[in-house]
């Protein structure tokens, strides 16, 4: 049998399964996806926080001062 037209054939499971244990593509783009959004979390936090910190400030005294 040629090389080449074995190859064209579609693999027995027991062949394919160590090859779609290697294949770790989709798992590496889902941890980038948690990451971005405890990433997106951690800012919304801070500018919640900051949010509240800059309501007591007399903002406006110092944009009449300009």
């Amino acid at each position: 049998m040629n090389a080449g037209l074995r190859t064209s054939l579609p693999l027995p499971r027991w062949q394919a399964l160590p090859r779609l244990r290697a294949d770790e593509s989709g798992a590496t783009a889902v941890e980038y996806g948690l990451i971005a959004a405890l990433v997106v979390l951690a800012i919304l936090g801070g500018l919640k926080a900051l949010g509240a910190d800059l309501a007591g400030l007399p903002l406006q005294a110092i944009i009449d001062a300009i």
